[in-house]
């Protein structure tokens, strides 16, 4: 009798999410801000499309998920150059954690894709550029002793790594793997009180952006070849897309 009351209320609790789901859904592709933003050529409009792909992956709505990839893609096409990078995100004056932010929102939606059939991970724009064209370049500035060539306020350089475990656990390679081991996330010396640095960023932030890095790294993203990875037992296989 437990077991079918604890069924019962399992099921109620379900059917609430699946309502707040729709509900944000609902707002998320209703409201003119929330419009607005996904029609932004840069991080705002990536990660709002991650966003809905992600509840839509809730609700088994995969049309939508479909239709969302698609419109990721015509993104890339706008946003990812055949040399790795991404200008909207390096005219911001924090150009390397803006370059991995973007790219983080475009993986998640490679992800949810995944599950769905469709290959973001290899697509290729029109002009030569990429998912793992722009990783390729961030894994490059992973390594502390390459300068960043471009002006930033901060450099978290292992922020990245969570994105390329990601990657080879996708596509099944090793593309990444040397970076991945070489990653150090040695947390910056702990200050008596809150340092502020120029843009208003200080030492307490540096320290959590390295911490949620090892996280995502070894929690969220396990390397393939870290001791108790588990291979999904029906990886997809979808063909990559190409415009």
């Amino acid at each position: 009798m437990t077991s079918l009351q604890g069924r019962s209320k399992w099921g109620v609790m379900q059917a609430a999410a699946a309502a707040l789901m729709l509900g944000c859904a609902g707002a998320l592709q209703g409201r003119k801000l929330a419009k607005k933003e996904g029609r932004a050529g840069n991080n705002h409009g990536n990660r709002y499309i991650a966003q809905v792909a992600g509840i839509a992956w809730y609700l088994g709505d995969k049309a939508a998920i479909r239709d969302l990839a698609g419109l990721m893609e015509s993104k890339l096409n706008a946003q990812l150059k055949p040399d790795g990078t991404q200008p909207a995100e390096l005219a911001r004056t924090r150009s390397f954690h803006y370059s991995y932010f973007n790219l983080r929102a475009i993986c998640m939606m490679a992800v949810l894709a995944q599950k769905n059939g469709i290959d973001l991970w290899r697509y290729k724009t029109p002009q030569g550029g990429g998912v793992l064209t722009s990783l390729d370049f961030m894994a490059h500035f992973t390594n502390d002793r390459t300068p960043w060539p471009y002006q930033t306020l901060d450099q978290i350089r292992v922020r990245p790594v969570p994105l390329l475990s990601w990657a080879d656990n996708a596509t099944g390679e090793k593309r990444y793997e040397r970076q991945i081991r070489r990653a150090a996330f040695t947390l910056p010396p702990a200050m008596p009180a809150i340092k502020e640095t120029v843009g208003g960023h200080h030492d307490d932030a540096a320290r959590g952006a390295v911490l949620e890095a090892g996280r995502e790294t070894w929690l969220l993203t396990l390397p393939s070849f870290a001791i108790g990875y588990i291979a999904p037992l029906s990886a997809p296989q979808p063909a990559a897309r190409e415009n």
